[in-house]
């Protein structure tokens, strides 16, 4: 809180640091990793009600906000100074969208809309970019749990790179989204990405195949 009145640009590595700190107060990482399987199945369904709970509650979208500004510090980041603990930083951020979207099911074997818990009216299907400047949209998400959270995408076509809205119910296509941004740090380098960010990739596209469309994770 006392970051936000200094009033001055944050370079982008002590951005992110800031945006990771206040994302961890708003989320258990352990749980998290429990969902995603570190301790087994058992583990995993223990957990779900937990997350289940927090993932209605105010403190879950703050959670979603500070992970989306993690992602937008990222895309400021000098080619090829991505890495290590920022990189890691990235991971976690797509740790929490993903947890977010199982975790908003009714229950551990799954109704099929992953978004269930913000799509009970008219006003809730507003997309809602959690890696875009906080504005009066965002705050309302916030605040009231209005709209659908989302982050952007930038795809490369025939007439240039448009941008794309992934909704985080889209978990595969969420994953897929935040690991281009580490690779995309690599782009070009002769001596290819480092090991980190390659591991850390496949670690949030395997988990981005990990939820099926019927609602079950595997």
């Amino acid at each position: 809180m006392n970051a936000k009145e200094w009033h001055v640009d944050l370079k982008p590595a002590v951005w992110l640091l800031h945006e990771q700190c206040s994302m961890h107060l708003c989320v258990s990482l352990e749980d998290v990793q429990l969902l995603a399987g570190k301790e087994g199945e058992e583990e995993c369904r223990r957990i779900f009600p937990v997350l289940n709970t927090w993932a209605k509650t105010p403190e879950a979208r703050q959670a979603l906000f500070h992970a989306g500004q993690i992602l937008r510090a990222a895309k400021e980041y000098e080619k090829f100074m991505l890495r290590d603990a920022s990189a890691v930083a990235v991971y976690h951020a797509s740790l929490i969208f993903w947890a977010y979207a199982i975790a908003s099911r009714g229950d551990y074997n799954g109704a099929a809309d992953p978004m269930s818990a913000h799509s009970n009216g008219s006003h809730n299907l507003d997309l809602i970019r959690l890696d875009d400047v906080e504005g009066p949209d965002i705050r309302r998400f916030l605040v009231l749990g209005r709209g659908l959270p989302c982050i952007q995408a930038h795809v490369q076509t025939e007439d240039g790179v448009v941008v794309r809205d992934v909704p985080l119910g889209e978990p595969a296509e969420v994953m897929r989204t935040t690991s281009r941004i580490l690779q995309k740090q690599y782009d070009g380098r002769e001596r290819g990405n480092p090991p980190l960010v390659d591991n850390l990739s496949k670690l949030m596209l395997l988990l981005g195949k990990a939820y099926v469309p019927n609602g079950k994770t595997r």
